[in-house]
């Protein structure tokens, strides 16, 4: 729907599921997916990652990591959609073009493993394989839970994070949007496929002490490329951090449909309060609590998909495509 005194739209699940589920029951089912998303969008998994990132390479004590951070994240969200677009516009290609750069060298340098590579994944993912340091995947069900809960959390696949973000452009042509929304899911896929082929070939995922969720690409660069740590702590907070401005964009849109009046302000509270106390939690539980909230909204946003599937409809014209 067209945003009150705004040039793009409001988008989201809770807009759409009131389409589907008629009455009180749809209701209040959009209301509790846009709290989940105000959940979800709070990015406390990568705040904690680039935190722990500054912290193992910098000598800056954590509460003036955790303050400066967070300083920043409030201050472009507080700019609303359009700072947003701003930072990420010129934050986003560098980091793409410089962590594409660091990986295809790591890559170039044990070219010759690469087919062994392919040959272990595929053994592993039918066969199984011993779970050795932070490798989690020893059976083709662990794997495919793994890989699926991973894929759906990295791309946002059913969670309808996307579905917001693209409902803000000034565009009227949805030919260009859809495109747009598989660029940048093809953009996920070859950045993620990276960073593992990475870790695999420089053989850290066999490390039997294992390390902290964010350490494995970091550490696995810097076998190859000295003195890396201050690039890959630079690489991991634009990665980062435009992922928590997006994030942190999709929450205040949730929490303005469930209070236009006190969503915002209140929003902002939790934010702050979120940020700051699961910042000294270890990643894999900060992770779990996204997930967690993700899983939800897909259970949510699959079902009202079901209902409305008999009205999708695929249109594609030769005019259409010109005037993109």
């Amino acid at each position: 729907r067209q945003a009150n005194g705004l040039e793009g739209y409001d988008g989201g699940p809770m807009f759409t599921i009131p389409n589907a589920f008629k009455g009180r029951g749809g209701v209040i089912l959009a209301n509790i997916a846009a709290l989940l998303l105000c959940i979800y969008g709070v990015e406390i998994f990568q705040f904690t990652v680039i935190v722990d990132t500054i912290q193992d390479n910098v000598p800056i004590g954590k509460e003036i990591i955790i303050l400066a951070f967070l300083a920043v994240t409030i201050y472009v969200g507080l700019g609303g959609i359009k700072r947003l677009a701003n930072v990420c516009t010129f934050l986003m290609p560098l980091f793409i073009v410089l962590y594409v750069v660091l990986c295809a060298w790591v890559i170039f340098l044990n070219i010759e493993m690469v087919p062994e590579m392919f040959v272990t994944v595929f053994k592993s993912a039918f066969a199984g394989h011993a779970a050795i340091g932070g490798f989690a995947g020893s059976t083709l069900l662990m794997a495919a839970q793994q890989g699926a809960a991973r894929a759906v959390y990295s791309g946002d696949v059913a969670i309808g994070f996307d579905s917001i973000i693209q409902s803000e452009t000034k565009s009227h042509n949805f030919y260009y949007q859809a495109r747009l929304a598989i660029v940048a899911s093809f953009t996920d896929a070859i950045i993620c496929s990276m960073s593992i082929i990475v870790v695999y070939l420089t053989g850290l995922w066999m490390d039997p002490v294992g390390f902290k969720t964010s350490e494995y690409v970091a550490r696995s660069l810097a076998i190859h490329i000295p003195h890396s740590q201050y690039f890959i702590v630079f690489i991991i907070f634009l990665a980062g951090f435009t992922t928590i401005l997006a994030y942190f964009a999709v929450g205040l849109k949730a929490a303005k449909f469930l209070s236009p009046r006190f969503g915002k302000p209140l929003y902002y509270i939790y934010a702050i309060v979120a940020f700051w106390t699961f910042a000294h939690f270890d990643q894999t539980k900060v992770l779990l609590i996204m997930s967690l909230s993700g899983g939800l909204l897909i259970l949510i946003n699959l079902s009202y998909i079901m209902r409305l599937r008999k009205e999708v409809c695929f249109k594609f014209s030769k005019k259409e495509e010109t005037d993109i």
